[in-house]
């Protein structure tokens, strides 16, 4: 099965080709020939490089073609890229919905009925890409009724978890499938689980969505810090807060490192007391925080660390850590809540067999049988 695979971003930019380059690796029997767009070529897929999408260009002209795109009104630049993707020697189509990606999906459908084409998504252009955007913020309409019908057209979907499924699904979706990162088993290096008692460090990769929540959890950690009596800090790999202003108590407690490759951030992360991830507490967030799922989930099983989960109660993050006991969410604010979170993810042990659990329930085989389901191979 020859399957062409299209992204409207890198293949190693991000937490969607994290998960897209696990998946193709385990999927034997398929050749998969990975065509994207991006702002420069990436070392080891030269071959598959378009060039540059349009949504990044200036803004006039971004937010030009980009409202064209997603009202499905004529856009050339989307019309050039599916006149080349039909130029692939592929049985079928496998195309990611970020960006530009949704519409060229739609227009693959329309052209050509001979290759199947498959769909990935991983956020929602409506609630997540469009909500997180100060420029497409204003089409998260129009992109909710071009999500919707690119749905009803393409031949199979997979999105990336259960909320976002049921949330499809109310507005007209069908046979929707979940699949998430694939993580063999073997990768499961789990440090034995032992409590730092001296001091209280935190370890955080990728994204950070809302610093005003992210200071409030530094603030919470202070407090309890300094009735403890113990020393913290925060390390984050791969952001950088650049501009905004960290409040000068805190300023000494946070420390920013370089990206490192997956593995070398996982020996980095196992030396911290706990792991941290969060998901906006805004209201205009709520879509994105019940369908989208941080991939940062998936590498922080690999540490075997205990994750204090920082978001809404009703999310993708509070049922992750609810289902597989991997952690604690604090929700509500509310300091004695925290502190309650706090103590269980510092002095309540969680067993390996928690987290080999949570890999097989959702970074396990099952997410490799919707793709060859998909594919047929």
């Amino acid at each position: 099965m020859k399957i062409c695979l299209f992204t409207a971003h890198s293949p190693i930019g991000g937490g969607g080709a994290v998960i897209l380059r696990s998946l193709v690796k385990h999927l034997p029997g398929s050749n998969i020939t990975w065509k994207y767009i991006s702002n420069q070529p990436t070392a080891g897929y030269e071959a598959g490089y378009m060039g540059t999408g349009f949504m990044g260009e200036g803004f006039i002209s971004a937010i030009t073609s980009t409202y064209k795109m997603l009202a499905d009104q004529s856009c050339p630049q989307v019309d050039q890229l599916v006149k080349r993707l039909l130029t692939e020697d592929c049985d079928a189509y496998w195309i990611v919905s970020h960006n530009e990606g949704l519409r060229t999906a739609l227009e693959l459908t329309r052209v050509q009925k001979k290759r199947p084409v498959h769909l990935t998504i991983h956020d929602d252009w409506s609630g997540a890409l469009a909500q997180r955007s100060l420029r497409y913020r204003f089409f998260s309409t129009i992109a909710a009724k071009l999500t919707l019908k690119t749905l009803k057209s393409v031949n199979s979907c997979d999105v990336i978890s259960r909320g976002m499924k049921a949330y499809y699904e109310s507005l007209g979706g069908k046979n929707l499938k979940v699949c998430h990162r694939y993580l063999p088993l073997d990768t499961l290096g789990l440090k034995k689980n032992h409590q730092q008692t001296h001091e209280i460090k935190i370890g955080h990769i990728g994204s950070i969505y809302d610093q005003r929540d992210m200071f409030k959890f530094l603030f919470l950690i202070r407090a309890y810090a300094k009735i403890k009596d113990l020393p913290f800090s925060l390390h984050l790999w791969g952001f950088q807060m650049k501009g905004l202003k960290i409040p000068s108590a805190l300023k000494a407690h946070i420390h920013f490192h370089q990206d490192l490759p997956e593995e070398a951030a996982i020996q980095e992360l196992k030396k911290c007391s706990f792991v941290y991830a969060m998901y906006p507490m805004s209201k205009g967030m709520r879509t994105f925080t019940q369908t989208s799922l941080p991939t940062k989930l998936s590498t922080y099983v690999q540490t075997g660390l205990p994750i204090f989960g920082h978001g809404p109660s009703a999310s993708t993050l509070s049922e992750f850590l609810r289902s597989t006991g991997t952690g604690s969410l604090w929700s509500c604010g509310h300091q004695i809540e925290g502190f309650k979170v706090l103590k269980e993810v510092l002095e309540v042990p969680i067993g390996e067999e928690r987290f080999r659990a949570a890999r097989n329930q959702y970074f396990g085989e099952e997410n490799l049988h919707v793709l060859k389901n998909a594919f047929l191979f």
